[in-house]
C-alpha cells in the first residue's frame, strides 16, 4: 500500500516529526511504502479566490507552485497522512495554503470530484500540541473532517499528543500511541483494498484497479 505524509511544520524536527516518524516507521514494518512530503521544502502560497478552478479551463490550481505536484501525489496515494502542530486553534501557516487551495480539487456545488481527484480518498490526520484535546484540537480535528467529508473523502482515523514541549521530552507511551494509530489506519484502508480486490474495483480513492 502507498501512504504519503505530510509534515507540515515549521520545525523539521520538533514533536511532529518526532511522532509522524514513529507512525512512518510503523507503516514500512508493516510492508507499505512511504511518500513523505515536508511542506518546508515547497512554495505553497495562499488562495487568492481567483475561482479560475471552477471556470473548467484548468485542472487543479491556476496558482503556479508546487501545491499541484504535492495534489497530484495525494492523488496517486492509498492513504494520505496530515500532520502538523496546532497553532491558535488551527493549522499552522505553512500547510494552510495547501489545504485551503483543495477547494479545487471539488466542483463548484461541492458535489462531484475534480479532474484528477477522486472520491472515497482514505484520508487521516495527526496532530500535536501543548495543551487539552477538549477545546483545543478537537476544533482542529472536526475542521479537518468537514473538509475530508467535502472532498469526498473518508476519514480513517486522527491522533492528537498534548502537553508537547521539547521533542526530547515526549515518551514510550506516545510512541506506543503512535505505533497503534498507524497500524489501525494501515488496516482499515488494507482491508478496504482487499474488497475492492474482490470485487474487481478500483484502489480507492485512486484511478488504478487493483486486479491487473
Amino acid at each position: 500500500m502507498r501512504t504519503m505524509t505530510i509534515l507540515g511544520s515549521p520545525r523539521r524536527q520538533g514533536n511532529t516529526a518526532k511522532v509522524l516518524g514513529w507512525i512512518e516507521s510503523q507503516f514500512q514494518a508493516d510492508g507499505h511504502e512511504v511518500n513523505r512530503a515536508n511542506i518546508l521544502d515547497y512554495r505553497v502560497q495562499g488562495c487568492g479566490e481567483c475561482m479560475a478552478c471552477k471556470r473548467g479551463t484548468i485542472e487543479l490550481c491556476s496558482i503556479s507552485d508546487d501545491a499541484n505536484e504535492l495534489y497530484r501525489r495525494m492523488v496517486s496515494a492509498d492513504l494520505v497522512l496530515i500532520a502538523a502542530p496546532i497553532f491558535c486553534w488551527g493549522f499552522p501557516a505553512q500547510i494552510k495554503g495547501l489545504l485551503d487551495r483543495m477547494f479545487c480539487l471539488m466542483d463548484m456545488a461541492g458535489e462531484q470530484p475534480a479532474a484528477p481527484w477522486r472520491a472515497d480518498k482514505p484520508m487521516g490526520l495527526l496532530l500535536t500540541g501543548g495543551g487539552e484535546e477538549t477545546d483545543n484540537a478537537d476544533l482542529v480535528i472536526r475542521g479537518f473532517e468537514q473538509l475530508v467529508q467535502w472532498l469526498k473523502g473518508r476519514m480513517v482515523g486522527h491522533l492528537y499528543v498534548g502537553g508537547c514541549t521539547d521533542p526530547e521530552a515526549i515518551g514510550d507511551d506516545v510512541e506506543r500511541r503512535a505505533i497503534e494509530f498507524a497500524g489501525a489506519i494501515t488496516r482499515k484502508v488494507a482491508g478496504e483494498m482487499l474488497h475492492c480486490t474482490a470485487e474487481g474495483l478500483k484502489r480507492p480513492g485512486t484511478h488504478e484497479s487493483l486486479t491487473h
